[in-house]
């Protein structure tokens, strides 16, 4: 039986300078897959038009750190568990890559892959310092509530699914 490393304690490359990501080359492959899985079908890691499988990171307290997931333009989105204290989601995280801040949990990528077509097209974000992001965030957050549910009243965070009113043609155009 072989011994493998589980991937949430795989070392992952931090870019900690702009653009704050870089594509997964073929070569790094084995940080971002279960080794025992098998190789994966080609579009296992398509996620919509434009998103590239790739290293990025995203911003803590005390500076940056490393995450792997799928990036356009400034957004990022990689899959995680989201805890409370009775409960854990297993979601997808929307990054805007400039600030490394998140813009939220979703219930489905292909829910955050929307959510990040609808901000760029709606949000100015061309401000890229973080008292300009607070202060669009009622902004951010009337946009996210007429288009997405929150579907973990019970948490203290949101996690959005896309509602069947969402236009979600504008993120098959991209």
């Amino acid at each position: 039986m072989s011994q493998t490393t589980p991937l949430e304690q795989r070392p992952l490359p931090l870019i900690s300078e702009p653009p704050f990501h870089r594509p997964v080359s073929p070569d790094e492959m084995s940080l971002v897959t279960n080794p025992d899985a098998g190789p994966a079908p080609d579009d296992a890691f398509d996620i919509g038009k434009g998103w590239v499988l790739s290293f990025f990171s995203a911003a803590k307290k005390d500076g940056r750190f490393a995450l792997w997931g799928w990036v356009k333009g400034d957004f990022a989105i990689d899959e995680r568990w989201a805890s409370s204290e009775s409960k854990a989601w297993f979601c997808a995280t929307l990054t805007f890559l400039p600030l490394g801040m998140s813009f939220g949990y979703f219930e489905y990528t292909g829910d955050a892959v929307i959510a990040a077509t609808i901000i760029a097209r709606n949000i100015d974000l061309s401000d890229l310092s973080r008292d300009a992001l607070r202060a669009r965030a009622p902004e951010l957050r009337a946009l996210m509530s007429e288009r997405f549910d929150d579907i973990a009243a019970d948490a203290p965070f949101r996690i959005w699914r896309a509602n069947p009113d969402c236009d979600q043609s504008e993120e098959k155009a991209q």
